[in-house]
């Protein structure tokens, strides 16, 4: 083998680099030829890892030539290699490696890594919500291009109102309204800023949110619906009941159901796919009684299970939080599906 093992390169604040050469070799016959690699370290040279190999007829510029070669100016071709997986390295160095299998001259020239035209940040960013009650938080993750190496958030109408951090979270933000969120990201290279307008709403949808503990008119009791059909909702108990449900009487129109909040004391399930199904009712049924679904959501039973074994209330977010124009309900509703499933709501 022989060697040739360039210095050391910074790629810390470089994406996607490439490196290119060129070649030029000619093989001694269809069984005598080399084989040429390259190959990277990130650890001092202790060890080199695979880049790029070509050997044989793949690696010929030239015909086979028993005698010495020496390529004329049409027997060279450029190679490129991709080096993307190598950003963020704070130190590589390369190693061309020729294994020899009695073949012929080889040839490199004009080893080059091209300086990136520009290696400043393109600054991007998401939220985990964008649409909370006041009160609630939100975390931004940082998606910028081009490894930046600082961050400045600006988050109006949040608190704190600032970070530096790559990826901040709890972002709270209390007052109803829509607000803009603003990041600028910068390396050696440059900076760029994302603005993105009116990115988060806040709603007042707190307001509504309620759970089977605390009703927002204590007068206002559980009520029970019950079926002919088998099925345990408040544990192992003698009512065959698949449903239950918890009345606002006086739920102020206009607000959001956002959410509710869930006790159980017990919670089993025969399969991982077990749910019970967390319903909004309008009071449109007969005499008052839950009518349309407003709302609803699956809450698997192993959520709940986990729940339970913490000690934990179990928070269920509606995808789709309907707007209440009146009494309204929230409950759940139990297929009992499997003999096994079982849950008992604390009422």
């Amino acid at each position: 083998q022989d060697w040739l093992i360039t210095p050391a390169y910074d790629f810390s604040a470089v994406s996607n680099a490439v490196m290119t050469f060129d070649v030029a070799y000619a093989r001694y016959d269809n069984n005598l030829s080399d084989t040429l690699g390259l190959y990277y370290s990130t650890d001092c040279g202790a060890t080199f890892h695979q880049l790029w190999r070509k050997g044989g007829s793949q690696l010929a510029t030239a015909p086979d030539n028993t005698n010495a070669f020496v390529p004329t100016a049409s027997q060279w071709r450029t190679e490129t290699v991709n080096l993307s997986l190598l950003n963020g390295e704070d130190y590589v160095q390369f190693a061309f490696i020729n294994f020899s299998g009695w073949g012929n001259n080889l040839y490199l020239d004009n080893i080059n890594i091209p300086a990136p035209t520009s290696n400043a940040p393109i600054a991007e960013f998401t939220a985990n919500t964008t649409t909370i009650p006041a009160g609630g938080s939100v975390n931004f993750t940082d998606l910028s291009l081009n490894n930046p190496t600082s961050w400045s958030w600006t988050f109006q109408g949040g608190t704190p109102g600032t970070s530096s951090q790559q990826n901040p979270s709890g972002i709270v933000y209390n007052t109803p309204g829509t607000y803009t969120v603003s990041l600028t990201v910068s390396n050696a290279y440059g900076n760029d800023t994302e603005t993105k307008t009116n990115y988060i709403t806040v709603t007042q949808g707190t307001s509504a949110t309620c759970d089977t503990l605390s009703n927002i008119d204590a007068g206002d009791n559980l009520v029970i619906y019950l079926s002919d059909n088998w099925g345990y909702v408040a544990g192992h108990n003698g009512y065959g009941d698949l449903g239950k449900a918890d009345y606002f009487s006086n739920a102020p129109s206009g607000y959001e159901v956002t959410g509710v909040l869930l006790g159980f004391a017990r919670a089993t399930y025969g399969s991982p796919s077990s749910a019970i199904q967390v319903h909004v009712w309008d009071n449109s049924g007969p005499g008052g009684a839950p009518g349309n679904s407003l709302a609803s959501e699956n809450l698997p039973i192993s959520t709940i299970a986990q729940d339970v074994s913490n000690g934990a209330f179990t928070w269920v977010s509606f995808s789709n939080p309907p707007v209440i124009s009146g009494p309204f309900y929230v409950g759940i509703t139990f297929d009992y599906s499997n003999p096994l499933d079982t849950v008992a709501l604390i009422t």
